[in-house]
């Protein structure tokens, strides 16, 4: 997935919202792997751009499962990573 900044969410049914959720982000210099999971259930999402772990926000999404943002930080950090790479598109 590219340019996940804004207002784009990821609902995530299968992963349960709570407090054993959990959010990790590994980059590799074009993007990077997010991985969310709840302690039995996890899902791996491919990003383009640049993140940190501290990009994305968990909660719930009203029915059970886990809600993924982006933060305030993500947005601008994903906005100067499209900016800079040929491999992304331009919104």
């Amino acid at each position: 997935m590219a340019n996940f900044r804004g207002q784009d969410l990821i609902d995530l049914a299968d992963v349960t919202f709570g407090a054993r959720t959990t959010l990790a982000y590994a980059g590799n210099g074009t993007g990077g792997t997010l991985k969310v999971g709840d302690g039995i259930h996890s899902a791996r999402i491919a990003l383009l751009g640049g993140y940190m772990t501290s990009s994305f926000a968990a909660a719930s999404d009203g029915h059970g499962g886990t809600l993924i943002s982006t933060t305030a930080e993500a947005a601008g950090l994903a906005a100067f990573s499209a900016a800079a790479s040929p491999l992304l598109p331009h919104r």
